[in-house]
Formats: C-alpha cells, structure tokens, sequence
C-alpha cells in the first residue's frame, strides 16, 4: 500500500497536499518541492502494513488509502495468546518504523547525532559511518548503552538531564536530531524546537516517532490499555512542529492507525540559516567570508 505523502516547504501555509504521483501540491500549485534526499512517497513504502500519513491540512482526520492489516493482526494476536501476544506484534512493529526511520532519514557520511529518549537497540539502526550518538534523558544505563555501543561500533556520549534541556549543545553542531517519544515532555513546545532547529546544522535533519491521539474511541482505548493513552500528541502540538520557522521542509506520516497511531516524521532545517551561538539571532547566509564564516543581515529570530 502506498499513501499520499505531504511535504510541507516554507512559505507555505498548512493546507498543502502533495499528489503521490507528482509530488506537486494539489491546493496551491508551486508551493510544495522536494528536498534531495527526501522521498516524495510514504516515509514508511515496504512497511506494506502501516497507515496513510497525517496531512498538514487536517492534523486530526486521517485520510484512508486502502485497507489497514494492523486491526487483523490485533485480532489475530488476542484470539492466540491474549495482550501479551499483541504487545508484542505492536513492538515488532514499533520497531520496524524505527529501523526505518533511523538508518534512511539521519544524516550519512560521518553524522554527529543528537538522540533524545529511545534504548540502547536504537544504536544498532544508525548508518555505519556514524561519528557521535549523544544520548539525552534521565537516569540513563550508561554501562547498557556502553556495551551497546561496542557492539553497534557507534561512539557514544550520554547526558544525563532532562530530555528537553539542550542547552550542553554548541548551535549549528548537530547533523540529525531524533527525538523517540520525547516531544511529549516539552512543557513548552515552541521554545523547544526552537532549540532542536538552534543545535541544527544548516540542511541537518529531524526526525521524530510519537504517539499520536486516536480519533476514535477504539484508538484511545487501545492507546489507555498500552500505557500511554496520556502522552499523545494532539493536533496543536503537530502544527506547532510544522510551524516552526527555522524547518524549511516537512513530511508526517501516520503508522498503525486504528490501533496505536504514531506520528512519524522528518523535517530539514533551511540550508541559508546559521543561528548565532552568542546572540541567538538567524543569520542570512549571502555568501561565505574568507575564514568561513557566513555574511548576512540579521533577523531577530522567532
């Protein structure tokens, strides 16, 4: 099953849908381009059983492509061997996503990585050639996350602190952030990603698995049976990711709709944007001086 894909580009506004066989916006023409590595289809095409994505023009209604396999599999997993069993065919799914997500969608060619929330098994997804992996949260297992990191051949960094406090990190130092199942804890979401665009590298990407609020009854009390029915993202916090003005480019797609539905998504910061690391204004890149260095007017950033 392949879904329709929203790609969400600065200016435009969030009623823009791509078409899955052009990948031009259908609502208002122009305003949607592909980034170079950022597929025009499904974040998620070859997982053949997750759902549709979750289009910047309607966070909360869900559009149908076809026929969801998950609610079959739930059944399945019930009739079989009860909860357990199907706890466990949403974490072999879960899984998969992040598979996905982490080895296609962060930065290649010796990528400085920013990882907040997530295990010690997420290392072993990341692409080869990873330089750094900096682990952020609380009361992380630093000798865990050492023994997995030998084995993923990924060097590690671990910060023990809230998962939302980025203020350890140099701005515009960072290739990829992923954030797995973090951005519920931003008390203040907007300062927040603000912060994750900050530490960004002009082109750097960010990628985020979260859970999403079901739409429907059957959805939100699956979501309260597996533990997290409280620490769903809702429709504002979404816009508010794709609203955020240094992210020049967005794709959401949903996985496990009917079931679990997360929010997966990448988003790149604009590649003409430095964040001044003493004054935190954005610089507009016109052209780089002899030291390197970007020259530009100054705009108060937002």
């Amino acid at each position: 099953m392949v879904a329709h894909t929203a790609i969400q580009s600065r200016p435009a506004q969030l009623t823009c849908v791509a078409s899955a066989s052009t990948g031009c916006c259908q609502a208002k023409p122009g305003r949607c381009r592909s980034s170079s590595w950022l597929r025009q289809r499904s974040l998620l095409t070859g997982l053949n059983w997750h759902a549709p994505q979750l289009a910047p023009a309607s966070a909360t209604a869900y559009a149908h492509s076809g026929p969801s396999v998950a609610p079959l599999l739930v059944t399945a997993a019930v009739l079989v061997g009860g909860s357990a069993l199907w706890k466990l065919v949403l974490y072999a799914q879960t899984q998969a996503i992040i598979v996905r997500m982490l080895s296609k969608y962060t930065r290649k060619g010796g990528a400085r990585v920013l990882q907040l929330g997530g295990g010690a098994g997420d290392l072993f997804y990341y692409p080869n050639d990873t330089v750094l992996v900096t682990l952020v949260g609380e009361g992380i297992n630093s000798g865990m996350m050492e023994r997995a990191a030998i084995q993923a051949g990924v060097p590690v960094q671990i910060q023990d602190r809230l998962l939302t406090d980025l203020s350890f990190q140099r701005s515009n130092s960072i290739d990829s952030v992923v954030a797995l199942f973090a951005l519920h804890k931003a008390k203040n979401l907007p300062a927040f990603m603000d912060e994750v665009a900050r530490v960004l590298k002009p082109n750097g990407s960010f990628v985020f698995i979260e859970h999403v609020q079901g739409r429907e009854g059957r959805e939100r009390l699956s979501q309260q049976l597996l533990g997290h029915g409280d620490s769903c993202l809702d429709a504002k916090a979404l816009e508010t990711i794709m609203s955020t003005a240094q992210l020049e480019t967005l794709q959401v797609d949903v996985a496990l709709q009917n079931v679990d539905p997360h929010a997966v998504g990448v988003a790149v910061k604009a590649a003409n944007q430095v964040i001044d690391m003493d004054s935190a204004d954005v610089k507009v890149a016109n052209s780089p001086s002899k030291r390197g260095f970007f020259k530009g007017k100054k705009s108060k950033a937002r």
